[in-house]
């Protein structure tokens, strides 16, 4: 038989910060204290809240989940862009995927954990501008050497190379259309 959480008891288990490896404690309709389990946050000041869990943890056995499938549908309405993931995943030195579902989980917590998840951007993207030259961005962008060429003509560069660097950086400040515009006009003038 499924346990069934009181509501005020989730609340209070869901609303102090909860670390790695930490067992919150919840009291059980009809039935003595019963220990559960919790997907952690993986980075410090990260809280649950109460109205996070109720639409996104399901009690099953006394096994709390959340789901990926919810934390990539939260990263894809978020208005995070795929260049945003992977200037984070590089930050946070974990894969594009688990980045994704990172962003999501923390969009899902809210509160806190959105505006401390902008800062980690900000932070993110400023490492990233400090090893432009590695050009990580870039590679999977989609633009040609062409584009950077043209790039490069545009600002008045001497190389293509100076171009892809421009366009390193554009991609790493979530600058990509404005990129895509400037080069289409530059062949379509």
């Amino acid at each position: 038989m499924k346990n069934r959480l009181q509501a005020m008891s989730l609340s209070l288990i869901l609303s102090a910060p909860i670390t790695l490896g930490q067992i919150a404690l919840a009291q059980v309709q009809e039935e003595p204290i019963t220990t559960i389990n919790c997907v952690q946050p993986t980075y410090p000041g990260a809280e649950f809240s109460a109205g996070w869990a109720d639409k996104h943890l399901a009690l099953e056995d006394d096994d709390l989940r959340v789901s990926q499938d919810s934390e990539l549908q939260a990263f894809g309405y978020s208005g995070y862009t795929a260049d945003d993931a992977t200037v984070l995943a590089n930050f946070w030195g974990e894969s594009f995927s688990d980045a994704k579902s990172r962003i999501g989980r923390k969009i899902m917590w809210g509160g806190t954990n959105k505006a401390v998840l902008e800062l980690m951007l900000v932070e993110a993207q400023d490492k990233a501008l400090n090893d432009v030259e590695a050009l990580n961005l870039y590679a999977d962008s989609g633009f040609t050497y062409d584009d950077a060429q043209a790039v490069a003509e545009y600002w008045g560069d001497a190389t293509p190379y100076d171009g892809k660097l421009r366009i390193e950086r554009a991609l790493i400040l979530g600058h990509r259309d404005a990129v895509r515009a400037l080069v289409d006009s530059s062949k379509n003038p």
